[in-house]
């Protein structure tokens, strides 16, 4: 009869489970699926006998984290898709005056004529002066907006490439 607390379910050190690895273990071992784990076994050139190898299985390096095939920015901010309503504040930004999230409203779409399609308009406008903020694109001057150098870069390329 066996005392010990190993059930069986883990080979005894020296065994060829600690040689050898089922996909099982190594997934688990590398936090990933299983399809997963034969892709990098097989793009590291890890040949299979009757399981793996455990010893090149621990020497596999996973670099997690930042993508190291792409070459550094030249820009501190990332590029995203701006939305057109976007643009149109930034449009209206541009000449570096304070802006309201009204006259923002009014401005870009002048047809709103009744009360409630200005406060949406607004509804608008200031939400969309908070996403551009958190962009760092726009900062909050007293009741309205101003656009920084970072939208005002922003802005240029936009003109320049799509305008």
């Amino acid at each position: 009869m066996n005392n010990d607390n190993n059930s069986g379910l883990e080979p005894e050190a020296g065994s060829i489970g600690d040689i050898l690895w089922p996909i099982e273990k190594i997934a688990a071992y590398w936090g990933v699926t299983e399809n997963r784990a034969r892709a990098l076994l097989a793009d590291r050139g890890i040949n299979r006998v009757s399981g793996w190898p455990a010893d090149q299985v621990q020497q596999v390096i996973r670099r997690q984290g930042t993508r190291t095939d792409l070459g550094k920015s030249s820009e501190s901010t990332p590029r995203i898709a701006l939305a057109p309503h976007h643009i149109a504040a930034l449009d209206c930004l541009a000449d570096g005056q304070p802006w309201t999230a009204t006259r923002l409203a009014v401005t870009i779409d002048p047809r709103k004529d009744s009360e409630a399609a200005i406060k949406a308009g607004r509804t608008l406008m200031s939400a969309t002066c908070d996403v551009l903020h958190r962009l760092k694109y726009v900062v909050p001057c007293g009741e309205g907006w101003t656009i920084t150098p970072t939208g005002r870069g922003c802005y240029s390329r936009y003109v320049e490439n799509w305008r």
